[in-house]
């Protein structure tokens, strides 16, 4: 926010804006302020605009859509990750487009358009190996099992649910990994294989404990942090008095 007041009056200022606004938007997503991340998302895009960058213009569309998509209001989401496809397509920002496909194949698996989505998670996948993004492929290989086990088709869940597990590992990212294990808890359990089932459920169970644990050791630090800053100032005005 300080940064956002000083840039006002300087020549460069659209582009500074725009990184700043970006940056804010995450922020406030984080912390949980949701209407006012999507009230920066606006403005960014709208930065964006004022630039004329295609590239930036994708970006903030993209970030807009996927805020409007978590605060439940997908008619809003779409017209903005269409844009951001849209521009992705155009100028072949490879990286934008798995992002917007991995939100579009969200959203239409909640408005139970479940063919399109998976259309849409199997074109993240291609475009993930393509260009070598681990992430966009974790991602759209998680959708693509759970889309299959909605489907019934534990066959072709399993393998790919299995792969994004691996490569989840090997990235060292737990949250994926979590989402990995619970699909394929569903997936061995429809399936009768209980025993793996169980493996996978005590697996979710000692992750989401270490998700846990770490989370409270920050929370613990921050408090720590804010009595030490708080304890400070005391002292300080103990010493001016």
């Amino acid at each position: 926010l300080e940064a956002y007041k000083k840039i006002q009056g300087l020549p460069e200022r659209l582009a500074l804006e725009f990184a700043v606004l970006v940056n804010l938007t995450r922020v406030k997503s984080l912390s949980g302020e949701h209407e006012s991340a999507i009230d920066v998302a606006h403005q960014a895009r709208e930065s964006a605009e004022h630039l004329g960058d295609p590239h930036k213009l994708a970006f903030a569309n993209m970030n807009l859509g996927e805020f409007l998509l978590s605060a439940g209001r997908p008619a809003e989401a779409v017209t903005h990750l269409t844009r951001a496809f849209t521009l992705s397509d155009e100028h072949d920002f490879r990286n934008i487009k798995i992002s917007v496909l991995g939100s579009l194949c969200a959203l239409h698996e909640g408005l139970g358009q479940y063919d399109l989505a998976a259309a849409e998670a199997q074109q993240a996948l291609t475009l993930a190996l393509e260009v070598g993004s681990a992430e966009g492929e974790i991602e759209a290989r998680i959708a693509l099992g759970r889309l299959f086990m909605q489907a019934g088709d534990l066959a072709q869940a399993e393998p790919q649910l299995l792969q994004a597990l691996e490569l989840a590992r090997t990235r060292e990212t737990p949250k994926e990994q979590v989402l990995a294990h619970e699909q394929l808890v569903q997936v061995y359990r429809r399936s009768g294989q209980l025993e793996l089932a169980l493996e996978h459920a005590d697996l979710l169970r000692t992750i989401e404990r270490s998700i846990f644990d770490t989370d409270r050791d920050r929370q613990i630090r921050n408090l720590t942090v804010l009595f030490e800053v708080e304890r400070a100032q005391q002292e300080a005005q103990t010493l001016r008095a």
